[in-house]
């Protein structure tokens, strides 16, 4: 039986053997090391180490995603991504058959992108599914059409204010010699 890092340091007897502690010491530092609990001296353990992955087993750890269970909430999402193309509609995106094996998570903006184009903390939801939902596009249309009418509204009355006292149109040429 083998025991990886700091569980060594545990699992050792205290008063068995002081060069074995040490050896367990030295392994739970370098993280490539494995030392087996039998029988090991301290010299054996420092030398016995596990070969570092190559880059090729790296990356099929990096893309073996495990598939996942599609549950109602992952079908949702899903399906959101499928159908981006129908809210951005100035983006093209290549329609694709829903995969299963996928992760969803939070994306942290670097310090590179520019707080304007990052999303507000307020603006997050739990889901992709909820933030399409709550889309802010019709809040802020909605928000400028009543602003723009009540910019209208207000030159509107001005301009009558202004025509009821004198003080609109040209003033003729002789009115302003005088």
């Amino acid at each position: 039986m083998e025991i990886y890092g700091f569980d060594l340091v545990r699992e050792a007897d205290l008063t068995k053997n002081r060069t074995m502690i040490s050896a367990a010491a030295q392994a739970a530092l370098d993280r490539y090391s494995v030392v087996p609990l039998k029988n090991t001296t301290w010299k054996q353990a420092t030398q016995y180490k596990q070969a570092p992955q190559s880059d090729f087993e790296k990356q099929k750890e990096y893309f073996a995603i495990k598939e996942k269970e599609m549950t109602s909430e992952l079908k949702a999402e899903l399906m959101a991504v499928q159908l981006r193309h129908t809210t951005h509609k100035n983006a093209f995106q290549v329609d694709e058959k829903l995969d299963t094996k996928v992760q969803f998570g939070r994306i942290i903006e670097g310090p590179s992108q520019f707080y304007s184009q990052r999303l507000k903390r307020k603006d997050r939801k739990n889901s992709m599914v909820d933030q399409l939902l709550d889309n802010n596009d019709d809040k802020m249309k909605a928000k400028l059409q009543e602003m723009h009418a009540r910019e209208k509204e207000e030159r509107i009355t001005r301009y009558k204010t202004q025509v009821q006292t004198g003080r609109k149109g040209r003033k003729h040429y002789k009115d302003a010699k005088k």
